[in-house]
């Protein structure tokens, strides 16, 4: 069975011949080829090459990857966590961590700004060097289509694609830590900048993924996981927006991927109505016993080994890890092997190559 194969009877919650095998990383691949963060995240030629590099080094064994250069979500100009015209994100040239980004620099006045202007109000062109960008995007934008033209021909799918979020999980990271005290002081405003721009959002993503060929969307929400705040709170603002995301991108007749960072546990019963064999949920610290036990029969499931084991951890800590992942969510189909999150920059490849290894030999059918 070739990947291709493999991958989307995952998705379709059938079974294939193994466990696909699929580690969502980003910058361990600039570790990987020797590449700084900086190097590997404004050069389109490198990022495919550390990509592709990796991509050999792993025997190309890898069922479905996350393919991207990080070049153009830094200089996104639509609302992005990534995007460096709206968040201080600041790139070290050398050593960890890969980016940082510097919040709590607006006040609670954040939000009728917002509500006023939109989010241009905070974006700031001095950011980055827009004459430099302008000069560059064409020759940048053919050098990524001939290498996504050349990743087309390998066995592997692309599970990269637009992203949207909703509205209040950006502005969260504009306004850093207090903005966790917001969710309680301003609620009424809070509803009301996801009720004007959640429409936006949606708008946006589709655009892109037809302007990028794309039948994968991605929703990615990254502050209002249980570690953060309670499941009331979640209900109250988030999941209403959310929820009319997901259902409208689906509309597009597409493949959703949920990113969900941190610990989703008790919010897995807000997704039992979504339709079935449509999305893949991406799962950092959730109990995948659970959420295979509550969402087996509606999502495809993908994580979770720790990024402290990658990192920190044994090539057998990492197997036993994945053949308990397997145990307790291959039966049946619907299971991806991957990472939680982003395999950390400095995982160790023999513990990549132990999920992969774990995958062909436990993870058979």
């Amino acid at each position: 069975m070739t990947s291709r194969e493999r991958f989307w009877k995952a998705v379709r919650l059938e079974e294939p011949d193994r466990v696909p095998v699929s580690p969502y990383f980003v910058f361990f691949a600039a570790n990987l080829a020797g590449m700084t963060p900086a190097e590997f995240g404004w050069s389109v030629e490198k990022s495919h090459q550390a990509l592709f590099k990796t991509y050999q080094y792993f025997d190309k064994e890898f069922d479905a990857l996350n393919i991207q250069s990080m070049r153009f979500s830094y200089m996104g100009v639509l609302p992005s966590a990534y995007s460096i015209l709206y968040f201080d994100w600041e790139f070290p040239p050398e050593d960890l961590p890969q980016f940082a980004q510097k919040g709590g620099q607006y006040g609670a006045d954040l939000y009728d700004r917002i509500v006023d202007e939109g989010f241009t109000y905070l974006i700031r062109p001095s950011r980055i060097d827009m004459d430099k960008i302008e000069e560059t995007y064409f020759e940048e934008t053919l050098i990524h289509q001939r290498w996504m033209d050349r990743w087309e021909k390998e066995d592997v799918v692309n599970i990269a694609g637009p992203t949207a979020t909703i509205p209040i999980d950006l502005l969260l990271f504009v306004r850093g830590a207090e903005g966790f005290g917001d969710l309680a002081l301003y609620p009424k405003k809070i509803k009301e900048i996801n009720e004007l721009m959640t429409p936006g959002m949606i708008a946006v993503n589709t655009f892109w993924a037809k302007i990028a060929n794309s039948n994968i969307h991605r929703v990615s929400i990254h502050n209002f996981t249980a570690d953060l705040v309670s499941p009331n709170m979640f209900e109250d603002l988030c999941w209403p927006w959310m929820n009319k995301i997901i259902r409208e991108l689906l509309e597009e007749d597409c493949t959703l991927v949920l990113h969900l960072d941190g610990n989703w546990t008790p919010l897995l019963h807000f997704f039992q109505d979504l339709p079935p064999k449509r999305i893949i949920m991406e799962l950092e610290n959730t109990d995948m016993t659970e959420a295979k036990k509550i969402l087996g029969n509606k999502v495809c499931l993908k994580g979770n080994v720790p990024c402290t084991d990658l990192a920190f951890g044994t090539a057998n800590q990492v197997a036993d890890r994945c053949k308990q992942l397997i145990d307790d969510c291959g039966v049946g189909g619907g299971f991806i092997l991957s990472s939680g999150c982003e395999a950390p920059v400095n995982s160790k490849p023999e513990n990549i190559a132990a999920m992969i290894n774990t995958a062909i030999t436990y993870g058979c059918y």
